[in-house]
């Protein structure tokens, strides 16, 4: 029995000496597939909590304008009324007597953020981040069956999402449920933060 443990240990060590390098393509593509599902399934899930909660309301009110527009006071995003919300903040809006959404509302790839379009009609899951890479990108759009790549500036554009989803062409009435953006700056692949939408419901 100790011999048969020895020799498990001894194996165990030398597969991870090899390292990545005797790893196949298919590997790889497999842990992207994986990441993109997951995301995928998640921020899904989480669309289809806050479509409930504005159902239940009586006035029909989204949980963004629940935050963004309280009945007093700031929102911890800034100024009540700044078409800002702090994703938490939703989060624990979604949990308030509820407690609609398990844990933090996060996922192990990048942070979840909740933004409106740039005209502020429609409301998106988003997450942009350098974990998202190119490979996860194109499997991300291969769930929403779009093109493997949708472009946007994003070395321009940094961090302004709004302008990102209005450049790549995403409609705000949902036509496109959701998908991956790469930068489309030549010399920047794989450095700019990809980012990651989702269309939730209209605001």
């Amino acid at each position: 029995m100790f011999v048969k443990v020895i020799i498990t240990l001894i194996i165990m060590i030398a597969v991870t000496a090899l390292g990545a390098s005797y790893l196949g393509d298919g590997f790889f593509e497999f842990q992207e597939k994986a990441k993109a599902a997951k995301l995928t399934e998640f921020t899904r899930d989480l669309s289809n909590i806050m479509q409930t909660y504005k159902a239940a309301q009586n006035a029909n009110i989204s949980v963004f304008n629940a935050v963004d527009l309280p009945l007093a006071g700031v929102t911890t995003a800034g100024v009540a009324g700044d078409n800002e919300v702090d994703y938490d903040e939703m989060i624990g809006e979604l949990n308030n007597d509820l407690n609609l959404v398990k844990g933090t509302g996060q996922v192990d790839l990048g942070d979840m953020t909740v933004i409106t379009d740039a005209t502020n009609v429609a409301v998106f899951l988003t997450n942009q981040s350098l974990d998202i890479t190119d490979g996860i990108c194109k499997q991300i759009n291969r769930v929403f069956d779009n093109a493997d790549v949708i472009e946007a500036d994003i070395t321009t554009l940094g961090v302004d999402q709004q302008a990102m989803l209005t450049a790549a062409g995403v409609s705000t009435d949902g036509t496109i449920e959701g998908g991956c953006l790469e930068d489309s700056v030549l010399g920047v692949k794989g450095n700019a933060a990809n980012v990651f939408f989702y269309y939730v419901q209209e605001r």
